[in-house]
């Protein structure tokens, strides 16, 4: 509490002036974590992909046109 009643007495300016450096550093946080976070994403994704390439499981696109064929 003792941190707020001297924020609340310090000057208007270097209260925004805080207030954006506090607000700058939180997005940069989230903006360093949304990207780690996707980077793991891309990275699963592509041994994903490397499984499926590894066990010769057919593709959707595959499987559409064998059903497109025999409705024909």
């Amino acid at each position: 509490m003792n941190f707020i009643t001297k924020l609340r007495n310090k000057p208007e300016r270097t209260r925004k002036i805080m207030l954006w450096t506090v607000l700058i550093i939180v997005a940069a946080i989230l903006l360093i974590c949304w990207m780690y976070y996707s980077y793991i994403k891309i990275k699963s994704f592509q041994k994903e992909k490397f499984i499926i390439k590894e066990l010769n499981m057919p593709s959707l696109e595959q499987e559409i046109k064998k059903i497109n064929i025999k409705e024909e």
